[in-house]
């Protein structure tokens, strides 16, 4: 049996307002302008390699924030390649609720949404496919659902499209939860899964047996790394995937470890070198700040904007260092409140538990910085 080329993608989330990722209202009108725009990149791709069908895992928009605009653009990119047969299982972000654009607009003629909350087989006419597929229906979903599905068609290539979260043996979810072995004994030659917004692979001996293609664009600075779509080519007899980056814009979570002699201005100079060395100016950071500062030299969070504002696009900060007190020093203090604030919360932290400890600490520094005559701020 020969080949098919195949593209997979989704987890698109057009229309994200964004709210969560603390980006500026003009920023974040851009990252929805750039999801629309990835889209747009995924068809060209689908033309200039002859996809002969596309598999769209579902969460393709926000259904909170979704408008018909939306779903026009949608359309009207998919009925351009009128000779790719697309295939779209919703998900929990984009749920085919009977109120859905699912339900209610007229999809072009080669686009086929899962819609059911059951499995449902369609024939792929002159290609010797098969293409099974389930839709979210609700908001959540904790059944193994893909135990239900047994194909058994050894005569045709067999896909099998879901928006799922992959757990162990004994894992829960209510992100519609799947195993891997679920997935080696449902009879598919190939499972495209949607969901988490990485690329993970799963494979069985030499062959693989599911992945993840992620989301095109990262949406949120958690979502570090590659980001992209997949092209395939699938046989009876395996698969040849190629990863496809897209994202105009990666995030960086990056750690600079500060001492006690650095002022915001090396501070900064210590990020904008990472910039440099890791991304570029669309690209958007998150630096942690570690290790130990003077107590009597103020980060200031302003300067250090200003510094590498123009070195990316955005560039956020999580203050994580520590005031440099001699604590062992304090704690000899033998007739100051402040020898004995020290010696009575060093003893606290050395009996603390585990999660009682960064509590501790804080409680430590900001008694430090009050008792000082520092100005206490808040991490």
């Amino acid at each position: 049996m020969a080949t098919v080329r195949i593209m997979q993608a989704g987890d698109l989330h057009l229309e994200t307002p964004f709210t969560d990722c603390g980006l500026p209202p003009e920023l974040a009108g851009q990252r929805r302008a750039e999801l629309r725009s990835a889209f747009t990149r995924i068809i060209d791709l689908v033309r200039e390699n002859d996809v002969r069908i596309l598999l769209l895992a579902g969460d393709m928009y926000e259904h909170r924030y979704a408008t018909k605009d939306t779903i026009r653009f949608i359309n009207g990119l998919l009925a351009e390649i009128p000779s790719t047969r697309v295939f779209i299982a919703p998900g929990n972000h984009d749920p085919a609720l009977p109120d859905s654009y699912y339900h209610t607009f007229p999809w072009a003629e080669n686009v086929h949404i899962f819609r059911a909350p059951t499995f449902e087989r369609v024939e792929v006419p002159g290609l010797r496919v098969n293409v099974w597929g389930l839709g979210w229906t609700q908001w959540e979903i904790r059944q193994r659902k893909l135990r239900e599905l047994q194909i058994v068609a050894p005569e045709t290539l067999n896909l099998v499209l879901l928006h799922a979260e992959v757990v162990g043996r004994e894992g829960e979810s209510s992100y519609l939860p799947v195993t891997v072995e679920d997935m080696e004994q449902c009879g598919a030659d190939y499972i495209a899964l949607g969901h988490i917004h990485g690329y993970t692979s799963y494979t069985a001996g030499e062959r693989i047996i599911a992945q993840y293609a992620g989301s095109p664009e990262p949406l949120n600075a958690g979502e570090t790394g590659r980001h992209g779509i997949l092209l395939g080519e699938i046989g009876k007899d395996g698969s040849d995937w190629s990863f496809v980056p897209m994202a105009k814009r990666q995030y960086f979570s990056l750690e600079v470890k500060v001492k006690p002699e650095m002022d915001t201005a090396k501070i900064a100079a210590a990020c904008r070198e990472l910039i440099r060395a890791n991304g570029g100016r669309d690209d958007i950071f998150r630096f942690s700040l570690t290790g130990r500062h003077d107590p009597d030299s103020r980060f200031d969070p302003a300067h250090w904007r200003e510094a590498v504002g123009d070195d990316c696009s955005r560039a956020e900060l999580i203050d994580r260092t520590q005031p440099d007190y001699d604590l062992d020093e304090l704690a000899r203090q033998e007739n100051t409140v402040l020898g004995q604030f020290v010696r009575v919360m060093l003893t606290k932290l050395e009996a603390a538990a585990a999660a009682e400890k960064p509590g501790l600490e804080k409680a430590l520094f900001y008694g430090l910085d009050a008792l000082t005559g520092q100005k206490v701020v808040g991490k």
